[in-house]
C-alpha cells in the first residue's frame, strides 16, 4: 500500500468513526471560535481574576482549543476537558502542547461538583439534559458558560454578543 492510499484510508476511518460517535451522542464536534474563546478568558478574568487554584471544566471538549488557550491565560488553574468522542479526543490528548487534564468521558457520568466554572458547547437537547445534572450536583458560587444556546427556564447573569462565530451568543449563570 503506499502513502496516498493509507492516508485515503485513514481519513474515511476517521470520518466513518467521528459520524459514528455524532449519530449516537447526537452531538457534532464543532470546535469554539476564536472570538468565542476570547470572550469567555476575558469574562472570567474580570468576573474571577487569575483563577489561582480554580478547577474549569470544559464539558464536550473537542479538539481542545479551548483548553489549551485557558491553561495559558490560566496557568495556576486545574483545567479539565471532557470528551466522549475518541477522534477528537485523542487529538486533545496527544496534543504535545498539552498542559490541561483530558478525560474521555459520557459528561453524564462524571462528578462535577468539584467544579468551580462549567464550559459548554452542546445543544439545546443536551442542554436540557445538563441542567438537571448541574443543579444536582454543583455547588454555590459555581459559574456557567453556555456558548450559542440559552439553559431554558434558567436566568441568565450575563448574556454576550459575539460577532463573527456561529455561536453569536455566548451565556453565563451564576450559581
Amino acid at each position: 500500500m503506499d502513502i496516498a492510499s493509507f492516508i485515503l484510508l485513514l481519513f474515511i476511518f476517521v470520518v466513518v468513526i467521528n459520524t459514528i460517535y455524532s449519530t449516537k451522542y447526537k452531538v457534532v464536534n464543532m470546535p469554539s471560535a476564536p472570538n468565542t474563546r476570547r470572550a469567555i478568558i476575558d469574562d472570567i478574568r474580570s468576573s474571577k481574576g487569575d483563577c489561582d487554584g480554580l478547577n474549569i471544566y470544559d464539558c464536550g471538549s473537542g479538539w481542545g482549543g479551548l483548553c489549551s488557550k485557558l491553561s495559558k491565560a490560566f496557568p495556576n488553574a486545574q483545567i479539565t476537558g471532557i470528551e466522549i468522542s475518541p477522534i477528537p479526543f485523542l487529538v486533545s490528548y496527544l496534543n504535545p502542547f498539552r498542559r490541561y487534564k483530558i478525560k474521555r468521558h459520557d459528561l453524564f457520568s462524571i462528578d462535577l461538583s468539584q467544579a468551580d466554572i462549567l464550559i459548554f458547547y452542546l445543544s439545546p437537547y443536551h442542554m436540557d439534559m445538563v441542567s438537571h445534572k448541574i443543579l444536582s450536583e454543583v455547588q454555590k458560587g459555581t459559574t456557567i458558560y453556555s456558548q450559542g444556546f440559552p439553559i431554558k427556564g434558567w436566568n441568565v447573569s450575563k448574556e454576550m454578543d459575539i460577532s463573527i462565530s456561529l455561536e453569536k451568543k455566548l451565556y453565563r449563570y451564576d450559581l
